[in-house]
């Protein structure tokens, strides 16, 4: 039953990516005590802007994960997590006296334009803690507008394939022991995907 519902999560997100607003789903752990009700928390975001947010920060606590779109735009800065997608992903998963996740099984999911559909886990918990300690000294918020622009992953530098922002966005990533898996095109299989010593994008079991 939860398969089901997660299916149908990512197949009604895929069919609003023609709207003009962002949604999003929290799936939540039923096995908590002070859990929602329903598994599963629906929030819509304002028209024409590139963000959504569930009613109150409370609704990610000990929750399993979330999943958003990203609706298609010229002005959508790409097809892949945004700076505030990995502002939002950071904190839920660094401020664990709040929200309480499980970091072992907590993801952020994204479906988007051409395609584009990804998953965003911790993967080695010793260098993610390593570069998250990193990222507070200044502000995840600063940091990652930053390292988004010197990446070049950002409106001014439209427009990008589907390949190339997998590309930047594993350079961001690189040192932060986080595992990105990409979607096929109706997102019912998921592949780890790395950058070679040649910074080419290949699947984890390609050499």
């Amino acid at each position: 039953a939860q398969g089901d519902d997660f299916n149908a999560m990512l197949q009604d997100l895929m069919g609003k990516l023609n709207s003009n607003k962002e949604e999003m789903y929290i799936f939540h752990n039923p096995l908590i005590p002070n859990s929602p009700t329903n598994s599963i928390t629906h929030s819509v975001g304002e028209n024409y802007t590139f963000e959504v947010n569930p009613p109150s920060d409370n609704y990610y606590q000990t929750a399993w994960g979330f999943f958003h779109n990203h609706y298609i735009n010229a002005d959508s800065a790409c097809t892949i997590f945004s700076s505030g997608d990995m502002t939002t992903f950071v904190n839920i998963l660094t401020d664990t006296a709040f929200y309480q996740v499980n970091y072992k099984r907590f993801m952020m999911g994204v479906v988007a334009d051409s395609g584009a559909n990804y998953i965003l886990m911790v993967d080695n918990i010793v260098q993610f803690r390593s570069w998250t300690a990193n990222l507070s000294v200044f502000g995840e918020n600063e940091v990652f507008g930053a390292a988004y622009k010197k990446a070049k992953l950002t409106q001014e530098n439209l427009p990008l394939s589907k390949s190339e922002s997998e590309r930047r966005f594993l350079k961001i990533i690189a040192p932060s022991g986080l595992k990105l898996f990409r979607g096929n095109s109706n997102a019912t299989a998921w592949t780890p995907i790395k950058l070679n010593t040649s910074d080419t994008v290949v699947e984890e079991n390609c050499l």
